[in-house]
């Protein structure tokens, strides 16, 4: 981590002058890249201790967001997602299309529940994020519903839960929820 710190703590300064652009930032978090899929508990904290830092400097909000949905474990219960993914979001607020990518990363990252109690924590985290009434929690409660609700074949709680999101107060968040198709007519 020390070797992070002096990263971020250099971080306000990396422009290279008047003669030159700041240097480019590499389109893959290495970091993340490195901890896999399916990152064990230590690489989990690694990259939450990793993302923590880095938040602290605004232009590397998408490699943060990277970092922590990587950090997610969703196995971990539904207080522990939803506090997990409650950091995703208010990492976001203003930043739509960032919450937006996150949120499909997520689910590429995460996949489909495995089993019903994994299912039905996904489920519980949903129903909070979309309680906050916010654009970045709606989004994310979203994409947790439409993948769920997917897999289990829209059955009643995903469907009253994606029902729910298309009253949601933020426009794009009811957008997303009534994109999703759940009975093909």
């Amino acid at each position: 981590m020390g070797a992070l710190t002096v990263l971020a703590d250099t971080v306000e300064t990396d422009d290279a002058g008047g003669d030159r652009d700041r240097p480019a930032r590499p389109p893959r978090n290495r970091l993340a890249a490195a901890a896999g899929t399916h990152p064990d508990a230590t690489a989990r904290s690694v990259l939450t201790a990793a993302g923590e830092l880095l938040a602290r400097r605004r232009d590397h909000v998408p490699q943060v967001a990277e970092l922590l949905v990587r950090a997610v474990d969703p196995d971990s219960g539904s207080d522990a997602l939803y506090a997990a993914l409650d950091r995703l979001a208010l990492l976001h607020r203003g930043r739509p299309v960032l919450v937006a990518r996150t949120a499909l990363a997520y689910s590429r990252n995460h996949g489909v529940p495995r089993g019903e109690e994994e299912a039905a924590t996904r489920l519980a985290a949903a129903g909070r994020l979309a309680e906050d009434g916010g654009l970045a929690h709606g989004l994310l409660a979203v994409q947790l519903v439409t993948v769920g609700g997917r897999h289990a074949g829209w059955t009643g709680p995903w469907r009253t839960q994606l029902r729910l999101l298309r009253r949601h107060p933020e426009a794009e968040v009811r957008d997303a929820a009534y994109a999703e198709v759940t009975v093909r007519e």
